[in-house]
């Protein structure tokens, strides 16, 4: 390959880079956009959910 081929190939590479960058970021804002906004942490149910969740799975023992 000649060196103008050599530029033409990397310039069109930089392109469809550039075009899968800027296509995953609209899907990122589109699906940010979309996503309902919930607020968890006022809802007593997911509360006691993510302390038992949270908490040990058991008891330790420990000798005094």
């Amino acid at each position: 390959m000649e060196a103008s081929q050599d530029a033409v190939l990397i310039k069109i590479m930089g392109m469809v880079l550039g075009l899968l960058v800027m296509f995953t970021l609209a899907i990122m804002i589109l699906a940010n956009s979309l996503s309902p906004t919930v607020d968890n942490a006022s809802d007593p149910l997911v509360i006691n959910m993510m302390q038992t969740q949270l908490g040990p799975v058991g008891q330790s023992r420990v000798s005094e």
